[in-house]
């Protein structure tokens, strides 16, 4: 029997729901820049060190402290701790809260999928159940509790994922160019988009026929 029979099945579906399992490690990527950028503007470059090379070793040292942490949400926790004042005094405050709140959104999908069963209906597509929830829900154990991941709400969370993608990006470069320790002009600010759903609403209990 192959790994995963379901998604050999449903290939476009699986193929979204692996990359955003992937992806996320690319977001947590540009968090640390962001963390970098946030240390490079509190402190001074060493003496005889160009403006360029003292923003690249914060960022360098950045991603070093995040990634020695074990576990993506204390990472996250972590660096908001890091930045959250040198986002705010500089005018990004607004910015910045939108962009950890799609970044922790991201993360709440990152982990519901980490944590799943998967099945696929012939009609409907891919099904999962949270292994977790089923774990510590009271009474004996039930695995029919199976939520639809259908192909559309697949393809929204991977554009979510890329407009939380684009907006670190611009966060970082948008604080670089503030504080003076990369040369403007940063990216213009994505166009917001409206949180997620929760996921019981993205992902509807459903009968696989």
């Amino acid at each position: 029997m192959p790994l995963m029979p379901a998604f050999r099945r449903r290939k476009t579906s699986a193929a979204i729901v692996g990359r955003l399992l992937a992806g996320y490690g690319e977001l947590e990527f540009l968090l640390a820049f962001c963390v970098g950028a946030a240390d490079a503007s509190r402190t001074a470059p060493k003496p005889g060190q160009q403006i360029g090379a003292h923003r690249i070793s914060h960022e360098h040292q950045a991603i070093k402290d995040m990634f020695r942490e074990r576990g993506e949400s204390k990472r996250f926790n972590r660096a908001k701790k890091r930045m959250n004042k040198e986002f705010a005094g500089v005018g990004l405050k607004g910015d910045y809260i939108e962009t950890m709140s799609a970044m922790h959104q991201c993360l709440k999908i990152r982990n519901l999928f980490a944590h799943c069963h998967w099945a696929q209906s012939k009609k409907r597509g891919l099904f999962f159940i949270n292994l977790e929830d089923a774990a510590v829900a009271a009474g004996p154990l039930t695995l029919d509790a199976v939520r639809h991941a259908d192909p559309k709400t697949l393809a929204r969370l991977e554009d979510y994922f890329w407009y939380t993608f684009v907006c670190l990006d611009y966060l970082a470069k948008a604080l670089d160019v503030k504080t003076n320790v990369m040369r403007g002009p940063a990216p213009p600010r994505p166009r917001r988009k409206p949180p997620l759903p929760k996921h019981h609403i993205l992902f509807p209990l459903k009968s696989f026929h």
